[in-house]
């Protein structure tokens, strides 16, 4: 979750900007190996497209949590918790959100068979359409998710 003074700054940001702005949230994770135990660093976004048009403004941060996925190939528990993670990030701003022109929800899980991810395609989806009442996007048009969250969570610029 944001910190309070974090969590201050997106609101006013969001106070502040135009209806026109769209708003799209997202999140990624990827797992790492600490003393011989598994990790998934959790990154949850928030981008702002400032009128639809003019740029945008990213918030995001990382959470650190025990891994405990038996099937790294198949990431169904990994793929289940950014879900849940963007759909709290999702309520926590959402009645900041009611007059945007565009909110979306970007989920980090690919739809094609050929791909680990699609493997929580229909859980992560009924999981947002039945909690946000939106259908979240999924790559390859996800990019808030493949590429804002993934360049977060492994620390590179944007």
């Amino acid at each position: 979750m944001f910190t309070e003074s974090k969590l201050a700054e997106v609101k006013s940001f969001l106070a502040n900007t135009s209806p026109e702005s769209s708003v799209y949230l997202g999140a990624d994770s990827m797992r790492i190996k600490k003393n011989r135990q598994w990790f998934a660093l959790y990154s949850m976004v928030l981008v702002i497209h400032i009128d639809s048009k003019h740029g945008c403004k990213i918030f995001g941060y990382n959470i650190l949590e025990q891994d405990f996925e038996k099937n790294p190939a198949r990431p169904m528990m990994r793929m289940m918790n950014e879900t849940y993670k963007v759909v709290e990030l999702y309520q926590q701003f959402e009645y900041d959100l009611i007059d945007m022109a565009n909110i979306e929800i970007h989920l980090n899980i690919n739809p094609s068979k050929d791909h680990g991810s699609n493997c929580a395609v229909k859980a992560a989806s009924g999981y947002v359409l039945g909690t946000c009442g939106m259908q979240p996007i999924l790559k390859p048009d996800a990019f808030c998710a493949s590429y804002c969250a993934d360049r977060f969570v492994r620390g590179l610029p944007m």
